[in-house]
């Protein structure tokens, strides 16, 4: 994610902001923010359980 103040191409860095903003925050709700990564821990999460418990079968130290 660029600073809030990157509103320009600049070598250093691979984006910027478009549009000007005040200070972090101003985007969105950090609490949406919380909630998104919730979501994606949980999905993740959820993913490597399902990884494991596959390669555990396949490795016969599963039920």
């Amino acid at each position: 994610m660029p600073a809030t103040d990157l509103t320009g191409p600049d070598p250093r860095y691979p984006a910027y902001w478009v549009a000007p903003m005040d200070g972090p925050g101003t985007l969105c709700a950090p609490d949406d923010v919380a909630h998104l990564v919730l979501i994606g821990h949980k999905a993740a999460m959820k993913n490597a359980a399902s990884h494991t418990s596959r390669t555990s079968i396949r490795h016969g130290s599963g039920a």
